[in-house]
C-alpha cells in the first residue's frame, strides 16, 4: 500500500467497528488445520479442497476485508453505511466526524475503501 490515494472526497459517516468478524475468519482456517495428519493423504487433500472453496467464497462474496493480514500492517476494517473501510486511522478519529468529513482514499473493490492516515494529514 505504498501508492497514494487515487480517489478523493470519500464521505465517511456512521462508522461502526467490525467487532468479531476477523475472529470468525481465523477460526474458519484454524479449525481445519487442527485436524491435519501428515500420514493421511486423504485428509490433506480434503483440507486443501476446503481451503480452496473457502478462499473462492471469500473473494466472490467480496469479503477480502476480513483478511487478518491487514491487521499486521495496522489496518482495521470498519463499516460505514454502504462502504467497508480499511484504515490505519483510529476508530475514534473516523467516528468523531461530525460533519461527514471527506477523506482521501482508494477503492480496492466494490464498496471497499482504503483510507490511509498518510493521505489525510
Amino acid at each position: 500500500m505504498n501508492a497514494s490515494a487515487t480517489n478523493h472526497n470519500i464521505i465517511v459517516c456512521d462508522v461502526k467497528s467490525s467487532q468479531d468478524t476477523i475472529i470468525s475468519y481465523i477460526a474458519t482456517y484454524l479449525l481445519p488445520l487442527t485436524t491435519l495428519d501428515n500420514g493421511n493423504i486423504r485428509l490433506i487433500i480434503a483440507n486443501v479442497g476446503l481451503f480452496l472453496v473457502i478462499g473462492f467464497l471469500y473473494v466472490k462474496l467480496n469479503l477480502i476485508y476480513l483478511n487478518p493480514t491487514f491487521l499486521f500492517f495496522g489496518y482495521v476494517p470498519y463499516f460505514s453505511k454502504s462502504k467497508i473501510i480499511i484504515s490505519n486511522v483510529s476508530y475514534e478519529k473516523l467516528r468523531n466526524n461530525e460533519h461527514e468529513k471527506k477523506w482521501n482514499g482508494a477503492y480496492i473493490a466494490n464498496g471497499i475503501v482504503v483510507i490511509r492516515k498518510e493521505d489525510n494529514e
